[in-house]
């Protein structure tokens, strides 16, 4: 029997992995779920938003055992996030190799490591890009399941798939619908019957402990919260915005093009048109592989794969912030990795082309090269951190911020600030009287204090790497000059 070798590719590509994510470890807070993420490294209290609800226990309890070694809330999410983009990758392999898709392992490992949504995702505080590894291995034990005709009796892969579907709800319990169709289009009755009762059992034993540490009413009073919370108000879904179905439709598209794969759109440079140019042809190759190569391809796993994927299309349309959080879309990038990448394989394989390669990774080149600026610009603070240092080298300060997350985000990140935060004209005029040598910093413009007016700070972000608080201002006004005046 012959032993089967590690490529050296893979080594190296390994290194490279774990080299470029550590490289680029992020050691600022860039937003308010980051920030919840990162308080509960050290303390996981789904109570007080640490992180919030759904809490992601069994995430969280991963991050706080690889934060017990580290020590260190950065690096140990950068390590999380090694292990993500990996464990993703060789289980879009083992799904390649179910559908039969002529696809070149080697350059869908290029495609994996140097996207730039999966980098940013690796290193952000964040729970979404180990739940897409969960997910895809999920999909894997889904796939073979179908496999497992009505005569067979093959129970690893009905327990494989119910197991890991229950830690995919406590990583990221929103990626659960995707394996919806599939569960219902399996032909053996009791493969499906026997994963559910495997989902049930794993998911009480976790659910359980946890409702146990909370508290039975608590959590129920919290679920319910947060639950209707999500749907009707912050989560960005269909109730929750007044955006426009063509609105939603847009930012989706642009997620996926400009955030995930790195193209151009108004205001980028000039790297991102190149990418762009280079992927779409790479793209429609790919999709002529596909189709030329279709009676080859497994049709009953493709199938299933596809309906999951507009399962979750639909559900994330109308039920997630799938317009200003591009993360919401990563379900949903395999099928163009596999297009793409066998478009870059085709390549090789073809004495057709002119420019045929040993190496038709080349063709990934303005690819990667997007996926490294925008993974070494994540390093540089957010716009709301270098409004927190601003904060801090002004103290004693006043801090008017009617936005509660900012707010939140402020005060949260501020601990030892002498300052005081006002969300409302009242409790600013009143901190003003009592702390008349303090700076007023504000968060939107005063007219009433335009004579006491001091100057406007602006702070900024690359949109592409975070949509949220890319642009922030802080207007300046002097406590002792508006005091006087009145």
């Amino acid at each position: 029997m012959r032993s089967r070798k590690c490529p050296l590719w893979l080594v190296v590509g390994v290194v490279g992995v774990v080299g470029t994510r550590f490289g680029t470890t992020v050691y600022h807070i860039e937003d308010i779920d980051s920030l919840r993420f990162a308080m509960s490294a050290i303390e996981f209290n789904v109570l007080e938003n640490k992180p919030h609800f759904p809490g992601y226990p069994l995430f969280v309890g991963l991050l706080q055992a690889v934060h017990s070694l580290f020590k260190s809330v950065a690096l140990s999410f950068s390590l999380v996030g090694v292990l993500a983009t990996l464990g993703f990758y060789f289980a879009a392999v083992e799904i390649v190799k179910l559908t039969q898709v002529p696809v070149s392992s080697r350059v869908l490992f290029v495609v994996v490591a140097f996207n730039p949504l999966l980098w940013l995702m690796g290193n952000r505080y964040m729970p979404d890009l180990m739940g897409l590894c969960v997910l895809h291995w999920c999909l894997v034990f889904l796939l073979k399941c179908t496999e497992v005709t009505k005569h067979d009796h093959q129970p690893l892969w009905p327990i494989l798939l119910g197991v890991s579907a229950s830690i995919l709800c406590g990583v990221r319990l929103s990626y659960l619908p995707f394996l919806l169709p599939g569960l219902m289009l399996l032909k053996n009755v009791r493969v499906a019957l026997g994963a559910l009762a495997m989902f049930t059992l794993a998911t009480a034993a976790w659910l359980g402990i946890w409702i146990y540490e909370v508290g039975y009413s608590e959590f129920v009073e919290l679920a319910k919260h947060d639950s209707l919370g999500h749907f009707t108000q912050w989560g960005g879904t269909v109730y929750a915005t007044e955006l426009t179905f063509s609105q939603r439709l847009a930012g989706a598209a642009e997620s996926i093009w400009a955030h995930a794969m790195g193209m151009w759109m108004p205001g980028r440079s000039a790297w991102t048109f190149l990418n762009a140019l280079a992927l779409s042809g790479l793209t429609g190759l790919g999709i002529q592989v596909l189709w030329s190569q279709r009676k080859r391809c497994s049709a009953s796993v493709l199938y299933v794969w596809l309906c999951c994927c507009i399962c979750y299309a639909i559900w994330a349309f109308f039920f997630q912030n799938i317009t200003y959080k591009p993360r919401h879309i990563l379900p949903l990038l395999l099928p163009v990795f596999v297009v793409l990448a066998a478009g870059v394989t085709r390549l090789r394989n073809t004495g057709r082309w002119s420019f045929r390669t040993q190496w038709p990774e080349l063709a990934l080149f303005t690819y990667m090269i997007c996926g490294v600026h925008i993974g070494v610009q994540h390093v540089q603070p957010a716009a709301i951190d270098q409004v927190r240092d601003h904060v801090l080298a002004s103290s004693p300060t006043v801090v008017y911020c009617p936005d509660h997350l900012i707010r939140y985000y402020l005060k949260q990140r501020s601990p030892q600030l002498h300052a005081s935060f006002v969300k409302d004209i009242s409790e600013l005029n009143q901190s003003m009287v009592q702390d008349e040598d303090a700076v007023l910093l504000s968060t939107v413009e005063l007219s009433h204090l335009a004579s006491c007016f001091q100057g406007t700070y602006s702070f900024h972000h690359n949109p592409f790497v975070n949509r949220l608080w890319s642009s922030l201002s802080v207007h300046e006004y002097c406590c002792k000059k508006a005091a006087y005046l009145e």
